[in-house]
């Protein structure tokens, strides 16, 4: 079983914003102009991120109806400042999940088994393995206690499907 920890969607306003002006009118907003953007916080726990091209990304979802009601308080803030937008609803480009196998796993002897090709482990640098499935574009960070994060996927039912084969790979690894 994996648990969905955060959602990051990206939509347009579909005009430029003037980001400097904005944030002094938006409660919860900081312009950071090394950063080229605007930091939205929002009341339902999602931070915005406004570029001055009108596009945005929402993050720190945990589901599709906060990344709603996010897009939802940005328009309204938009409407309320009698700025009009074309705006694109936003769109699911990644979530992060969490999963447990509940077994320790020795990390160099997973790499090998792994194929080389597929992984990245440098224990001198950190203490993770970083696997990429071949037949999939997420990447899975693999922790000691069989803790692992999986990135790069859209939707929790492919994370579901990609943990329990990395799950089932364990497992024989671990019959033998």
């Amino acid at each position: 079983m994996v648990k969905l920890v955060n959602m990051l969607a990206s939509g347009s306003l579909g005009r430029e914003i003037d980001l400097e002006e904005l944030s002094s009118d938006i409660d919860g907003s900081k312009y950071e102009s090394d950063f080229a953007g605007l930091i939205i916080q929002t009341p339902h726990q999602a931070t915005i991120l406004l570029f001055s091209s009108g596009k945005f990304s929402i993050t720190g979802s945990k589901c599709k109806e906060d990344i709603d009601k996010a897009n939802t308080f940005l328009l309204s803030e938009m409407e309320k400042l009698g700025i009009s937008v074309e705006a694109k609803d936003p769109i699911v480009q990644n979530i992060v999940c969490t999963g447990d196998i509940n077994t320790n796993l020795n990390l160099s002897h997973l790499a090998v088994s792994l194929g080389m090709s597929n992984i990245e482990y440098e224990p001198e640098q950190h203490p993770f393995l970083i696997y990429r499935p071949p037949s999939n574009d997420c990447v899975l960070t693999i922790a000691t206690t069989g803790k692992a994060v999986i990135t790069g996927l859209k939707s929790k039912e492919q994370a579901e499907k990609i943990f329990a084969e990395f799950r089932d790979t364990v497992s024989k690894l671990y019959e033998k």
